[in-house]
């Protein structure tokens, strides 16, 4: 707690100092002053964005500006200027959609609306739902197959909600093997369309605010689903990947059977946005937000050396 708040820690978006904070205090830990410091700054930063009297700029813009055509579009955009191409062998993308007449999109994050904690609660945005990879696809291409093949779970085929939580544990933890069933009909689907998309990655149950994701691997589920599909199509697999964690990617750059891997992290709302630049319809970003370390890297660390 004293290295959390001496470290320069303003706010906690989880619930680790509401829940030490006074125990801290009584043994002496931290002390009054630790706590003020933190305070005072932080409503410095609050009184600067005019939370406070009187209602500042950002509190005075009307709904019908924020649901208009243009900050929809804004957004959209927004979302495509974050996405990053880390892999693109061969000219793999852009896709031409004109050569395209049938399309697959297979994984667990295919059909994912919500990518982050941030959201006004089960509302949707101006009345609209959220929008998700398939929609992104089917703006491009008449016919989009869709199949999730795996759970984001390692190998789970149950469904994951979006709360953080499965049963009382955090999804990382959650242990299945992959579900050979459901990889074969994504296999099959696979094959009978021009081109795949596979949708990899996390959610929401998978980390969260105060809890940290177990592992910076692709969940084994996933991986035999990417292993078993890419084996079985001739032409160049998209992958995209969407997750709030800096997973190892390793394994799909090293693919030889994966064409372009298309990195869009946590795209929010405008998921649209990603088809946009799988289309060539906007150039691709050429940096992301998160260094990607492999796994081995991560077992070489320990919380107890911080």
């Amino acid at each position: 707690m004293a290295k959390v708040l001496r470290a320069g820690t303003d706010n906690d978006c989880g619930t680790f100092v509401t829940e030490h904070a006074s125990s801290a205090l009584n043994q002496s830990v931290i002390t009054l002053a630790d706590i003020e410091l933190r305070l005072r700054m932080m409503f410095r930063v609050r009184m600067r964005l005019t939370h406070f009297d009187p209602p500042g700029p950002l509190q005075t813009i009307p709904i019908s500006v924020i649901c208009s055509e243009h900050a929809q579009t804004l957004a959209r955009d927004s979302v495509a200027d974050a996405v990053a191409l880390l892999k693109n062998d061969n000219m793999t993308l852009p896709l031409n959609a004109a050569d395209i007449s049938s399309l697959a999109i297979i994984g667990p994050t295919a059909m994912l609306s919500r990518q982050s904690n941030y959201y006004a609660g089960p509302r949707t945005p101006c009345g609209m739902r959220f929008s998700t990879l398939v929609d992104a696809m089917e703006q491009h291409v008449s016919r989009v197959l869709v199949a999730n093949g795996t759970s984001i779970c390692d190998g789970s085929n149950s469904v994951v909600p979006y709360e953080p939580h499965v049963n009382g544990t955090c999804c990382a933890s959650v242990s299945a093997p992959p579900n050979k069933t459901e990889i074969a009909a994504a296999v099959a689907m696979a094959k009978s369309v021009d081109i795949v998309v596979m949708a990899i990655g996390t959610n929401l149950a998978t980390a969260c605010e105060g809890h940290d994701a177990s592992s910076l691997l692709i969940s084994d589920g996933q991986r035999a689903l990417v292993k078993a599909v890419t084996e079985a199509v001739s032409r160049p697999v998209v992958v995209v990947t969407m997750t709030g964690v800096p997973l190892d990617i390793s394994e799909l750059l090293a693919n030889e059977n994966i064409g372009a891997v298309v990195h869009a992290g946590v795209p929010g709302v405008q998921t649209l946005g990603i088809g946009d630049v799988i289309f060539g319809v906007k150039s691709p970003a050429g940096r992301i937000v998160q260094t990607q370390y492999t796994q081995s890297f991560a077992d070489q660390l320990s919380i107890f050396d911080m």
